[in-house]
């Protein structure tokens, strides 16, 4: 019971408004916590050791939040040439219009209104980015590929999932600060990608 109070009160202390049971904050305390009564017993912590701490359960936590969406046996691949990318390249643009990301405002900018202001017009626009980076992911993944273009689309696809999957965990802030935490340390990497597969299939349309 002593025990149980301890791993409570720990993940309440973490930021956050409402941090949910089961959760990566969950996760963390209960890994921290550990961490803490198995290597240091009743002696509290030097600084040097309670950042060791941190930095492990933060590993630990973090190893199930990256993933690939989408594996090369989810790419329906059919024809090759000119034609067929021509029908792909009309299909993709079909896909991004049907998921519309406003870029009047960087992501990152909605999340720091969100977190200081406690803007909830600006949580909605994080949930929305969400969505619509995920719902091209799903789009694009679910496309007829021309064989020479199926490796680019595949990291393509996986590019937008991943970005979703990030801005998602960014908006679970208030339930999740962990996630929210470790998410802003993965967007700049997330974003970086999306831009590099996207440039990958624009030398692919450009050549002849």
């Amino acid at each position: 019971f002593e025990s149980n109070a301890e791993e409570a009160t720990l993940s309440n202390d973490v930021p956050g408004i409402n941090a949910l049971p089961n959760t990566l904050t969950d996760k963390f305390a209960r890994s921290l916590l550990g961490n803490y009564l198995l290597e240091r017993g009743g002696t509290p912590p030097s600084a040097e050791e309670m950042q060791a701490f941190v930095e492990s359960a933060v590993k630990e936590v973090t190893e199930d939040t990256v993933s690939r969406a989408y594996n090369a046996q989810d790419v329906s691949i059919r024809g090759r040439g000119p034609e067929a990318k021509a029908s792909y390249e009309e299909a993709v643009w079909r896909v991004f219009l049907n998921n519309p990301i406003d870029a009047k405002k960087d992501t990152l900018d909605h999340f720091s209104d969100m977190v200081t202001k406690d803007d909830t017009a600006s949580a909605a626009e994080v949930k929305k980015h969400a969505q619509a980076y995920a719902g091209i992911g799903k789009g694009l993944i679910a496309l007829t590929v021309p064989e020479e273009i199926a490796s680019s689309h595949l990291r393509l696809a996986n590019a937008f999932a991943r970005m979703g999957s990030v801005v998602q965990d960014l908006a679970s802030f208030p339930t999740d600060p962990i996630r929210s935490l470790i998410a802003t340390k993965l967007y700049l990497p997330s974003q970086k990608e999306l831009g590099l597969s996207m440039k990958e299939i624009a030398v692919i349309f450009n050549q002849e």
